[in-house]
């Protein structure tokens, strides 16, 4: 729950200060964001959006100077995992998931015991490869796969600036 006090307390304002941190919370934020703390920043979440803190030039400055760090979750492997809907390519698909079953039947079926699992790990890898569509690869599409994945991570980059995105765990340090 929102308390309006601790941002105005903290900033030595009166109860009565306007723009009230209560029902125009975004103006608030617009006049005194470089002087509030990140633990009292976090707070905000839980009354705006990320879109709606969007309209902060210096929240979005934040998010775009994120975006060129290139953060793991919003890598194109995480990103098509997680935002599937926004992902239009044409990879084969089946080829994470069976490296995974490799991986998992490796290392974790039976504790890794390699006497007991034979190829368990191809067979399964195979398996999940097999149920793909397969699609020859040549220069041109090669080309234009790469340009559809540069697309798609500027979709997903774009969209987080812009508080499109839900990610809970990059919204709270970025505000």
């Amino acid at each position: 729950m929102f308390d309006p006090s601790v941002p105005l307390r903290y900033l030595g304002l009166s109860s009565d200060y306007v723009p009230s941190p209560e029902t125009d919370p975004v103006a608030f934020l617009n006049k005194h964001l470089s002087h509030l703390p990140p633990h009292i920043l976090a707070h905000f979440g839980t009354i705006t959006t990320a879109k709606q803190r969007t309209i902060i030039p210096t929240i979005r400055n934040r998010r775009l100077k994120y975006t060129t760090t290139m953060p793991t979750e919003l890598s194109f492997q995480v990103a098509k995992k997680k935002w599937p809907h926004m992902w239009k390519g044409r990879e084969r698909a089946g080829l994470d998931e069976g490296r995974d079953e490799k991986e998992w039947a490796n290392h974790e079926f039976l504790s890794g015991q390699h006497q007991h699992i034979g190829k368990l790990g191809n067979l399964l890898g195979e398996y999940e490869e097999d149920e793909s569509d397969e699609e020859t690869a040549t220069p041109e599409g090669e080309a234009e796969e790469e340009a559809i994945i540069t697309w798609f991570e500027r979709l997903v980059r774009e969209r987080f600036i812009y508080g499109l995105l839900e990610v809970r765990s990059l919204s709270r340090c970025l505000v």
